[in-house]
């Protein structure tokens, strides 16, 4: 088996790490040298480009599966709906024929639902903010032209180490609304990346699949739970007027439903409680 990896960053390498260490021959794409070097240093075979710049795009890898797991960030001079059409399109006019399965990493900010309600994958997409449209466009894109050979995984907000939602916020006294009861759903980087694994590895009978923990919690809870692990006292922060002052990754109140993501997929979360996996992620706060 081999797999080519575009979009080699905070979820992209990891799943690079847990693929290579079973064998599997690894292919990753980055616009940097040093990083080219770091992942031959790896093991793995680097390959130099940028998906945005078709003439950047040479000699890539003939391969059984391709993971895309690009930033959904907008793109200067590039419409959001375009961004990631542009980058599929360009390398698959760069990749060897005949073109390998394909597992794209979107987004569940393709949803837009404010309500608090529960979404699944038949859930109605509505996406406003540049992300949320540029990996539905690709969603769409990517269906039409190569239909059953695709699969989705849209995902939860990403934590693990280094990366733990509004932490440093808070750590710079950042005003927050203790009162904020709307809802947010998380997955470690870790069991993101297992998924991730199990996609590439074998076929699953649905294209999209809902990527999350499975256990929506209350921003209020979170803020909390947060306050309390990095001992800082709540009344040393501003407290704000309106609802969630701290930035959201969407704008929306939904809970994550991940029914079909268990009834396909053998994987289970290492980390289905958020505080197991903030614990984890931080040696100390």
């Amino acid at each position: 088996m081999s797999i080519f990896i575009v979009g080699c960053g905070y979820l992209g390498e990891r799943v690079a790490a847990k693929i290579s260490s079973s064998g599997v021959e690894t292919h990753a794409l980055t616009r940097q040298e040093e990083r080219a070097q770091e992942f031959q240093r790896r093991g793995w075979q680097a390959h130099r480009g940028d998906w945005l710049q078709s003439s950047s795009l040479s000699n890539l890898p003939r391969v059984d599966t391709l993971l895309v797991a690009v930033t959904h960030r907008a793109v200067e001079g590039v419409p959001p709906p375009q961004t990631h059409i542009l980058g599929l399109t360009n390398l698959f006019a760069a990749l060897p024929k005949p073109w390998p399965r394909i597992v794209y990493i979107s987004t569940t900010g393709v949803y837009a639902q404010d309500d608090g309600d529960w979404v699944n994958e038949d859930s109605p997409c509505q996406p406003t903010r540049p992300g949320g449209i540029a990996a539905l466009s690709a969603e769409d894109w990517l269906i039409k032209q190569f239909g059953n050979d695709v699969t989705i995984l849209r995902m939860a907000g990403l934590y693990g180490p280094d990366r733990i939602p509004n932490a440093e916020r808070m750590r710079q006294k950042a005003a927050l609304n203790p009162q904020d009861h709307t809802y947010l759903n998380l997955i470690h980087i870790e069991d993101a990346a297992g998924y991730c694994v199990e996609a590439l590895q074998r076929n699953h009978p649905q294209t999209r699949y809902l990527v999350a923990d499975g256990t929506p919690i209350r921003r209020s809870d979170y803020y909390q739970f947060l306050l309390d692990f990095l001992k800082i006292d709540s009344q040393s922060l501003a407290v704000a007027d309106s609802p969630s002052p701290l930035p959201r990754r969407s704008e929306s109140n939904k809970r994550i439903d991940v029914s079909r993501l268990h009834h396909d997929f053998s994987y289970r979360c290492r980390y289905a409680d958020f505080r197991e996996g903030i614990k984890a992620s931080c040696a100390e706060p």
